[in-house]
């Protein structure tokens, strides 16, 4: 299994069509944190998903997600509309934004 390492989030679009991005290095969160994150994404299934959109373009409005996990063997990037961000995922990106505003302080 790989060793995780950063996880970025970058969200866009909505109505304002502003960018947020997020950045996390598990190696400095407390083991806790990190073990949390893994079983985030472990529970989500994110890191099986393709990479492209198959959400409803149509809705100009919603916001977009780039994910970059970077492990100790490769980064991988996955694009999501929030129309297919199931509640797994949500829990992932809400506690990695959450820990990086944090931090932040």
């Amino acid at each position: 299994m790989n060793k995780l390492k950063i996880i970025d989030i970058e969200r866009s679009g909505g109505f304002t069509g502003l960018t947020k991005q997020v950045q996390i290095n598990l190696e400095t969160l407390s083991k806790k944190d990190s073990e949390m994150i893994n079983r985030y994404i472990e529970k989500s299934g994110i890191q099986n998903r393709t990479t492209g959109f198959t959400g409803n373009t149509s809705l100009p409005d919603q916001f977009h997600y780039l994910i970059r996990i970077t492990s100790d063997k490769d980064t991988q990037l996955i694009n999501i509309n929030e129309s297919e961000i199931t509640p797994e995922i949500r829990r992932l990106i809400d506690f990695i934004s959450e820990k990086a505003q944090k931090l932040k302080k």
